[in-house]
């Protein structure tokens, strides 16, 4: 269950998740800006009312027109970016076929679920960029 306490590279890894599962770049969750009925911004405000869990993704303070993004959420954003990179790399293989690239596509993707840490991610992000970069100057 993703919570206030999961740890934001869970959010980015669903994507690498997806992406090798061949499923779309989609990894929603619930909900951008929901708190179990408790204010975003103080946790113990749904702990005083029984509610426990505080899974937005966004804090929106509506009385003062702004919004706050959790690194939940930003980490949700890197995910998305790092699956336009591997979609990247997956079409200019479509395109131009390429049994060594192809491999390390996988490999890459691979390496980065398995330590499952950002680390991890960012270490494939950049893995991913430099692949894409020999790719597209086919």
């Amino acid at each position: 269950m993703l919570e206030n306490n999961t740890p934001p590279h869970v959010y980015r890894r669903m994507f690498w998740l997806n992406f090798r599962d061949g499923m779309s770049g989609v990894a929603l969750f619930w909900h951008m800006e929901q708190h179990a009925g408790s204010d975003g911004f103080d946790s113990f405000t749904g702990w005083r009312n029984g509610i426990r869990s505080n899974y937005g993704a966004v804090y929106a303070d509506i009385s003062n027109g702004t919004v706050l993004s959790s690194r939940r959420l930003e980490a949700h954003s890197l995910g998305l970016q790092d699956y336009k990179l591997m979609d990247f790399c997956r079409r200019k293989l479509a395109e131009h076929p390429d049994p060594a690239a192809s491999r390390q596509l996988k490999e890459i993707v691979a390496e980065a679920i398995s330590d499952n840490t950002m680390s991890a991610l960012d270490t494939g992000r950049k893995k991913l960029e430099d692949l894409a970069e020999r790719l597209a100057a086919r």
